[in-house]
């Protein structure tokens, strides 16, 4: 790798870090600690009281009925709504590059917030 490129690739690093901390710090770390209590019999107010129980929380939770109904309607909703958004913008973005009439108002009409 040349001098130019290694400074690009450190530049561009650089230029990312801040987001890649904010993601870090609010979402991945969070997440994780998260799995990490869900082996745990947590006790909100006296921590020093949680015991570790492995996979019983996910054991527990698959016996309820409204686990699994909240399971079949959050699928629902995602097998709906994500194939239809993609059409639909895919739609939209055939619908741009088509040489209409007044092409230009209308891309402002879909790119304006």
């Amino acid at each position: 790798m040349n001098v130019r490129r290694r400074r690009e690739a450190v530049q561009s690093d650089f230029y990312l870090s801040p987001a890649a901390l904010i993601f870090l710090v609010f979402t991945v770390i969070p997440v994780l600690y998260v799995v990490y209590i869900s082996f745990f019999n947590w006790s909100f107010y006296n921590t020093s009281q949680s015991t570790y129980i492995g996979l019983g929380n996910y054991a527990e939770v698959i016996k309820y009925p409204e686990f699994w109904h909240s399971l079949w309607i959050s699928l629902y909703l995602v097998l709906a709504t994500v194939p239809t958004g993609i059409v639909f913008s895919l739609g939209i973005a055939m619908l741009l590059m088509r040489r209409i009439l007044l092409r230009g108002l209308v891309r402002l009409a879909v790119f304006s917030p």
